[in-house]
């Protein structure tokens, strides 16, 4: 599936690979495997974190129905778990999907 990881989402994990290598990974690639499922004729598309993945183990699930994109998901990787909400990162983590959607949306021909 196209953009299983949003490019902000992949931007952070990149920043982390940097300081915690102390500056020897400048990151750049896609190192956050992800199994896609799409479920109900498209209207489901499940995103599952793969073993590697800085938010494993995880999914986020998105739903279109009447016009109406959902997104949701949970999981219990380090940066959202009790690391991740004393630093704020849970918080972008659990927003990152709505720059994505409004693009997904803008760019949709069905309008």
């Amino acid at each position: 599936m196209n953009n299983a990881t949003p490019d902000l989402a992949q931007s952070v994990f990149d920043g982390v690979d940097y300081l915690s290598s102390f500056g020897n990974d400048s990151g750049g690639y896609n190192n956050n495997p992800v199994k896609s499922f799409s479920l109900n004729n498209g209207t489901v598309v499940v995103n599952v974190t793969q073993p590697g993945h800085k938010l494993f183990p995880g999914y986020v699930a998105r739903t279109v129905s009447n016009g109406v994109v959902n997104n949701f998901g949970e999981g219990v990787g380090w940066a959202q778990g009790p690391i991740g909400q004393k630093s704020g990162l849970s918080y972008f983590i659990d927003n990152v999907w709505y720059p994505q959607t409004e693009q997904i949306l803008g760019d949709c021909l069905c309008k």
